[in-house]
């Protein structure tokens, strides 16, 4: 009777452990699904922002921000840079520093207060006029193009045709730039 009994004690054991072993593996199943169903929707899910100057729709995601929306950022930082006077570009500066990457806020600290010591000191006043944006999506870099008229006091300057490229960072739908410099300079 006893060797019976045990037999049976045996088998609910056994018939335990493989309901257990179902268990476990239908939790990690719904655990790798769940896990690949969060990384699809952070990666697919949209956000809408609004930038300062908004001229069409855009839309960021947690992975990347969209063409327009890199376009619209780029020609805003650029207005604040260039579109200065000197009762301006204290203010238009320190907006600037705003968006500008932690990791390079002390670079571009620097080479702002440069410009706005010339721009006041020498009474500068510039505009940025754009005609030609190429965004480069993989490698988060926009390049602007366009025509940049300057007067010192009353008397203006020739205009000059630059391009100026933008480098970013982009955390978890944090758009930064890295840097905002001319690279090469076009003769009209």
């Amino acid at each position: 009777m006893e060797k019976n009994h045990y037999g049976i004690a045996l088998d609910q054991v056994k018939l335990l452990n493989q309901l257990l072993l179902i268990g476990f593996i239908a939790s990690l199943l719904s655990s790798i699904i769940l896990g690949l169903c969060l990384y699809r929707a952070i990666g697919t899910k949209t956000i809408t922002f609004v930038p300062p100057v908004m001229t069409q729709q855009s839309s960021i995601s947690a992975v990347r921000p969209d063409d327009a929306y890199l376009e619209m950022m780029s020609l805003y930082y650029l207005g604040l840079k260039l579109n200065v006077n000197p009762s301006n570009v204290h203010y238009y500066h320190q907006l600037l520093l705003i968006y500008a990457d932690p990791s390079d806020y002390s670079h571009i600290y620097k080479i702002l207060d440069n410009e706005e010591q010339a721009i006041v000191k020498e009474k500068i006043s510039s505009v940025f006029y754009p005609d030609e944006v190429t965004v480069n999506p993989e490698t988060l870099t926009v390049r602007v193009a366009g025509k940049l008229v300057k007067t010192v006091g009353v008397r203006p300057l020739k205009p000059h045709y630059y391009i100026y490229e933008i480098p970013y960072s982009y955390d978890n739908g944090l758009l930064k730039f890295k840097d905002m410099y001319r690279i090469e300079k076009q003769e009209d």
